[in-house]
């Protein structure tokens, strides 16, 4: 396949709110623990890497603790972090495997058909722009969501949510590139 390279961002909600690793290896919302323009002061919490995994993404943590943790949806549409050896490819656990989608104000329903070969085309340097849909790639009809109708604040529920509302911003998404980092050719 080559080399890929990874984006390792933030993934932060329209409502200012982070996705965050607990210390249980949970995934909860938390505010970003500093200026988000200072890559070396954002929590290691909320740091994340976008690997393409074919056709999807998985989301790694990138938190010591957790390190080499992905993303995952249970069957009922929580989520949690599952440890991952990402070079021994079971990467094949569709329950690991997101899809994302451009949306904005004009066009709030998605085009999954994004090619995850330009992840980099969507993800942003500030939180003004580029707004995306996350969903899950086992269940095409769930979404990445901050529960309930609000106000959202650190520690809201989170998971993969049974519908779409057009965008709102509980299911609005932005990737904030802090940098990029190389897969090895194995990958």
């Amino acid at each position: 396949m080559g080399n890929v390279i990874a984006p390792v961002c933030v993934i932060m909600s329209a409502t200012g709110l982070a996705l965050t690793v607990t210390d249980e290896a949970g995934i909860t919302v938390d505010r970003p623990h500093s200026d988000i323009r200072d890559q070396s002061r954002v929590a290691q919490s909320q740091r994340w890497t976008a690997y393409p995994a074919g056709d999807d993404l998985m989301f790694i943590t990138n938190w010591p603790q957790n390190a080499g943790r992905v993303l995952a949806m249970r069957p009922d549409g929580s989520l949690a972090t599952d440890q991952l050896n990402i070079f021994a490819h079971e990467s094949a656990n569709v329950l690991h495997r997101w899809n994302i989608a451009s949306i904005s104000p004009k066009n709030p329903f998605p085009d999954w058909a994004f090619p995850v070969s330009q992840i980099d085309d969507l993800v942003r340097k500030d939180a003004d722009t580029g707004f995306v849909a996350i969903r899950p790639a086992s269940n095409y009809d769930r979404n990445l969501n901050i529960l309930g109708d609000g106000p959202y604040g650190p520690g809201s529920a989170i998971a993969a949510w049974d519908g779409w509302s057009g965008g709102d911003p509980n299911e609005s998404w932005v990737l904030l590139k802090l940098w990029t980092q190389q897969l090895p050719d194995n990958w």
